[in-house]
């Protein structure tokens, strides 16, 4: 059998793309697994408001109308409720709380979030093109193991069709895919 020296090359070259596309695509899933667990188990992504701190004293005096049973009036008990029928629709939503906003750490969130679906997207369709690639040079090379490399194949396949955000494209799709935008993310 003969040595074919450019196959050879052809097949390091894709070697070389295909470990640098999982190394983008692990580094991609790890800053959305990290971006995902920020999100869902801290509350860094809010700031709450606060009033400005005065160090002004507060005096309470009773006016010259009011006397002391101004006063009284604030320590009595209050009235009993009244009897209404009780309401069946469930207990009521929480309010929106206007002291809540979005805080540095939030946008942080949402771009690093941006930035591991690009890197995510792109490294899923880089692996799958060299792998097949690969296995289009070697098995048009014959290769010993060229199984091994149709496996692969099939296996990249899956991989980019997980990773590939399809709810934006088909928003009836339930599985919104791995890389899924930071609004899907935040609803959850």
């Amino acid at each position: 059998m003969a040595s074919r020296p450019h196959i050879s090359a052809a097949l390091r070259q894709l070697r070389v793309g295909v470990a640098c596309a999982s190394a983008a695509l692990v580094a991609a899933c790890l800053l959305q697994l990290v971006v995902f667990g920020c999100v869902h188990f801290t509350d860094m992504r809010f700031a709450q408001l606060e009033p400005a701190v005065t160090h002004q004293p507060t005096i309470v005096k009773a006016g010259s109308d009011e006397g002391s049973s101004g006063l009284r009036d604030l320590f009595q008990a209050p009235p009993p409720p009244s009897e209404e029928a009780p309401d069946l629709a469930g207990p009521p939503a929480e309010p929106i709380d206007p002291n809540r906003v979005q805080s540095a750490a939030g946008v942080v969130l949402e771009r690093a979030s941006e930035a591991a679906i690009v890197l995510g997207v792109f490294a899923s369709v880089a692996l799958c093109l060299h792998v097949v690639l690969g296995a289009v040079v070697a098995g048009g090379a014959a290769v010993p193991g060229v199984e091994r490399v149709v496996s692969a194949s099939t296996w990249s396949l899956v991989i980019v069709m997980l990773a590939l955000p399809w709810h934006d494209v088909y928003p009836s799709m339930a599985f919104a895919g791995v890389f899924a935008s930071y609004g899907d993310m935040v609803a959850l």
